[in-house]
């Protein structure tokens, strides 16, 4: 009876310590944030199943199957991943190919150009005056001329003849041998009584020589206001461009006091204002188109002076006047083309104004002198 009771009484203590203790665990779990690993899982689960099916099956079996899941599920995602880095290769090498087949194809269409894109084909005037025909024979319409020079472009042969494109954009034919691939040399005539001529372009270079008034030499190249030609013995020098003129007939031959029409000068330019806007045209010499030489032409003649059709034509009309004296009237003349040749033409209207058909602005139009572009030659007075 007293064994009885000691045992009851100890298992009420224990129960007691268990339930205290298992109150502690609790607590202490509940209140403790832990992670639990992959490999705390997996064990778990293995003594759940140990639990489940008694020792009928050895732990390394199971610890077997669960690694071979596990491999498996490696292999599945090994597999995938190759898989992923074999489709990634292939769309790369896709992609090369496809870059390289456009570059190639890049390449042939650059090397292989259609006709109509090939590269201009240039050529220069070789003679003082090249007449310029609507066909390709001289018994066709004579259209213009084109000074020394001047650059054209090639568009196509006619035997003898060329069909080319002038700098107005005009296409018209030329005699084939008067045109070459080189510019011809450009000449200019020494405009004051001795011109210095230095060994570089500027004032403070030293004096070579001297030469007189109306000397031929040749023009190499332009540098600001001085030009770089070729003196005695080939010998290469420069001199002062304001001193020089493109043609011998603008020389200057003496000094004299320029006779002057004031009254006609004035019916003349305001005559010449009212065709402002009418259209350029080349060859025009009507109110309905002008070129430059045709509106002078056309101005003038209506107060019964005569001149020139062409621009070039100009350089001996009348008599020279220095920039200087420039008067309400006078015809200025300008080297167009860069040829260092005559080849655009204006009426002066005063107060640093002058009158033109512009080819650039495709009308008559009312400009600055100064600030015009082309190169200033000179000017002539015709009105007496």
């Amino acid at each position: 009876m007293e064994n009885t009771t000691i045992i009851r009484r100890c298992s009420e203590i224990l129960t007691a310590l268990i339930v205290v203790f298992t109150t502690i665990v609790f607590i202490y779990t509940n209140t403790r944030h832990m992670k639990i690993s992959a490999y705390d899982v997996l064990s778990a689960s293995k003594a759940q199943v140990r639990n489940s099916i008694g020792d009928g099956m050895g732990s390394s079996s199971l610890d077997s199957a669960s690694e071979s899941k596990v491999i498996k599920s490696d292999e599945s995602i090994s597999n995938k991943s190759n898989f992923e880095k074999i489709e990634s290769t292939e769309s790369e090498s896709y992609a090369d190919a496809d870059i390289s087949e456009t570059l190639s194809k890049a390449q042939v269409e650059s090397a292989v150009k259609p006709a109509g894109m090939q590269e201009p084909v240039y050529k220069y005037v070789q003679v003082n005056l090249l007449n310029l025909r609507s066909g390709p024979s001289s018994d066709t319409e004579l259209l213009g001329t084109l000074p020394s020079g001047t650059q054209v472009q090639m568009l196509e042969s006619h035997g003898e003849w060329s069909k080319v494109l002038t700098p107005e954009k005009k296409e018209v034919y030329v005699f084939t041998e008067y045109i070459a691939d080189t510019k011809p040399p450009v000449y200019n005539y020494v405009n004051v009584n001795l011109l210095n001529v230095r060994s570089g372009p500027g004032s403070d270079h030293n004096i070579i020589t001297t030469i007189p008034r109306g000397t031929r030499v040749q023009v190499l190249e332009q540098h600001g206001e001085w030009l770089k030609v070729i003196i005695k013995d080939n010998q290469e020098a420069f001199v002062y461009a304001p001193y020089m003129v493109a043609s011998q007939n603008l020389v200057t031959r003496a000094a004299s006091v320029q006779s002057y029409n004031q009254s006609l000068a004035s019916q003349i330019t305001e005559y010449a204002k009212q065709f402002a806007g009418v259209p350029y045209v080349y060859g025009g010499s009507s109110p309905k188109g002008f070129d430059c030489s045709g509106f002078t032409k056309y101005v003038y003649g209506k107060f019964k002076i005569s001149l020139p059709r062409s621009a070039e034509g100009y350089s001996g009309v009348g008599t020279k006047v220095s920039r200087t004296d420039l008067k309400p009237g006078d015809i200025l003349l300008f080297d167009r083309y860069g040829s260092g040749s005559l080849g655009h033409v204006g009426i002066y209207l005063g107060n640093d104004q002058f009158i033109h058909a512009s080819s650039s602005k495709k009308k008559v139009i009312i400009m600055r002198l100064s600030g015009y572009r082309a190169k200033y030659l000179g000017a002539r007075r015709v009105i007496k």
